[in-house]
């Protein structure tokens, strides 16, 4: 599908333009050779979504092991 393509919804059987966006697939932006995917509005949000939420998890993961090595270390609970 290319941008500015007219569509129908096949829920709605609306018809609209896609507009397509730039993923950038490392997730950084100020990449001088970025990876980038086009992407639909809806798709782009689910891909940085579970990026966000892995991303997410990974602090908490992070933050129960410092927690359990300091009460581990000093005694603390």
């Amino acid at each position: 599908m290319a941008h500015g393509t007219e569509v129908v919804s096949e829920r709605t059987g609306v018809v609209y333009t896609v507009h397509l966006a730039a993923a950038h697939l490392d997730h950084d932006p100020w990449n001088p050779e970025p990876r980038l995917a086009a992407l639909c509005p809806s798709c782009h949000g689910r891909y940085d979504y579970s990026w966000q939420e892995w991303q997410r998890w990974l602090e908490l993961e992070q933050l129960r092991h410092r927690l359990w090595v300091d009460a581990y270390v000093y005694g603390e609970e």
